[in-house]
């Protein structure tokens, strides 16, 4: 049986520019899983690519997107938001808008996320948290 895994940006990031080369390893065996990406995370490699054009960029950032399914941030999404958000701030810590956001879309599809930023996604209630790289 296949397994939901939603990627966090920096580790789309690690794929993309293959580092750690084993990351790249993990990542094809888990081919048979249903992997994919937040169209927030889509987005913030959409803005790297902005910051910093580069058709070698380009081109790896096309060539991974076609491997995942880009998840659409809607109605579900942001119910699980607001719960984070909320959760986070009354207890006086918060960690970014698009981390939020990434955790709130995973959470409302019931995926793992997958992040070697443990630390700081553990914080969300909720939220299945997978290091490929640990």
């Amino acid at each position: 049986m296949s397994e939901t895994y939603m990627l966090d940006t920096a580790i789309c990031g690690y794929i993309i520019k293959n580092r750690p080369v084993e990351l790249k390893r993990i990542f094809r065996q888990h081919r048979n899983d249903a992997l994919c990406i937040s169209a927030v995370t889509y987005a913030e490699l959409l803005y790297g690519l902005e910051r910093k054009p580069s058709d070698k960029l380009a081109h790896d950032i096309n060539e991974f997107v076609v491997l995942v399914t880009i998840e659409e941030w809607g109605y579900a999404a942001a119910q699980q938001y607001a719960k984070i958000c909320h959760c986070l701030t009354s207890k006086g810590g918060a960690i970014g808008t698009m981390d939020m956001q990434i955790a709130a879309a995973a959470i409302a599809m019931n995926a793992s996320l997958v992040t070697n930023n443990k630390k700081h996604f553990s914080m969300i209630p909720g939220l299945t948290i997978v290091d490929w790289l640990s």
